[in-house]
């Protein structure tokens, strides 16, 4: 059955590129061919960049602050293989991983940026099949990737490429670490659909009707919340997307009725506590999160959603709650409002709207920056507390990367091609 995944975000994560000719899990080094090139493959210290996928290529530019805007440096290609589907980069920000398409299945790389090197640590065709529809069998396809807090190690789940038709989670768990095999934590059809790990490494599994805690030692799963299975109306399940605060010490999740489409029906707000303990409902909400995802700030003192009235097409409300759904109240009204990130400060926050995006602050009023007309806000993340990115689709079809600042100014950075906008960032 095909998988829903509500809330689920854009994967918005030189050296001279790397062979076309990788292959197995060798380390490979990447060969520069002047010293100078080979000096500029180092990452500067302390200098935030941006990572992207032009014409299925990865790239990278480097961010540095000049009148009080953000500039980029010349573009270094990072890959010639073609195929890239995701990129996250380490928390130190002197590695990345990367996916790529590889027939039958797909690979994970991780790329070293300050040794120039090259790793393939897990191929979706050399994990264990599963089981497949009648005598098939089926090809695992890695899915969901994240560094762990240290940086040491990947974390990884996959869903299954069947040979008939008919697609799922495996609902597993998987690590790896460079230079060593990956290794199954959570077995499939164990643990959930999709994961959410902490800044402490703890985790959180979410099935249609469980969410499930565990850790990345391998520890078996223990359910510390469960409900009923929700309808849709469609084929799709629904898997709720757990949010940790910054700080790891508790998760909040929004979890729907089982008839999520009934009239005036309201939805659950949970409190998950770190460590040990169950689920905790501390409030409901009369907004589906279906259709309104909620967004907890990074402390999880309060939360954010937009919805649309009904009877009324394409008018919006941005919404901003206490985290238990408790002093709601519309901030703004307008056509295609979005809610993109709450920001580093819990009481700022990026938005957008038809032809604007906009830093709002709890009790004070926006600072907006005007977009081009014809031109699409479809994602923002915060570089650090005075700057932020936007993710813009063109009329032309083309991804725009933008930059912005608590002034209210935008400018345009990077353009690119690509059928979806791969992007991550890293900043000291």
């Amino acid at each position: 059955m095909p998988t829903a995944r509500p809330n689920e975000t854009e994967n918005e994560t030189g050296a001279s590129p790397p062979p076309e000719n990788v292959t197995g899990d060798a380390v490979v080094p990447v060969p520069a061919e002047t010293a100078e090139e080979a000096e500029s493959a180092a990452v500067p210290a302390n200098n935030p960049f941006i990572v992207y996928v032009d014409q299925g290529e990865l790239l990278m530019q480097y961010l540095a602050e000049e009148d009080g805007q953000l500039t980029t440096g010349q573009v270094r290609q990072l890959t010639s293989t073609g195929g890239i589907t995701g990129v996250w980069v380490n928390p130190d920000g002197r590695k990345l991983a990367y996916l790529r398409e590889e027939a039958p299945s797909n690979a994970l790389y991780i790329l070293n940026l300050a040794t120039n090197t090259l790793q393939r640590v897990a191929g979706g065709d050399t994990l264990p099949a599963l089981p497949g529809l009648g005598t098939s069998a089926q090809t695992r396809y890695m899915d969901q990737v994240q560094w762990s807090a240290n940086g040491e190690r990947l974390v990884f789940n996959t869903h299954v490429l069947p040979q008939e038709p008919g697609t799922g989670p495996a609902y597993d768990l998987w690590t790896v670490r460079p230079g060593a095999a990956p290794v199954e934590q959570i077995p499939a059809n164990t643990g959930g659909a999709i994961f959410a790990l902490s800044s402490q490494d703890e985790l959180l599994l979410s099935s249609a009707t469980t969410i499930m805690r565990a850790d990345l030692n391998g520890t078996t799963p223990q359910t510390v919340l469960s409900f009923d299975l929700v309808n849709t109306s469609s084929e799709y399940l629904y898997f709720p997307s757990t949010q940790w605060t910054t700080a790891g010490d508790r998760a909040y999740v929004a979890i729907p009725a089982a008839d999520s489409l009934a009239r005036n029906a309201d939805f659950g707000l949970w409190r998950i506590p770190v460590g040990s303990g169950p689920g905790e409902q501390i409030g409901r909400l009369a907004v589906n999160p279906i259709a309104s995802p909620l967004y907890w700030n990074t402390d999880g003192t309060r939360l954010a959603y937009v919805r649309s009235p009904a009877g009324l097409p394409g008018n919006t409300q941005l919404h901003l709650a206490d985290s238990d759904g408790q002093n709601d109240n519309v901030y703004e009204r307008g056509r295609n409002l979005r809610f993109l990130a709450w920001g580093m400060d819990p009481t700022t926050f990026l938005y957008s709207g038809n032809g604007y995006v906009a830093v709002g602050r709890a009790g004070a009023d926006p600072i907006s920056s005007l977009i081009p007309a014809g031109q699409e806000v479809t994602a923002g993340r915060w570089l650090n507390r005075d700057y932020f990115l936007i993710t813009v689709r063109t009329p032309q079809g083309q991804w725009q990367l933008t930059s912005g600042n608590l002034q209210g100014q935008a400018l345009p950075l990077i353009t690119f091609d690509h059928p979806a906008a791969i992007i991550d960032h890293w900043s000291p």
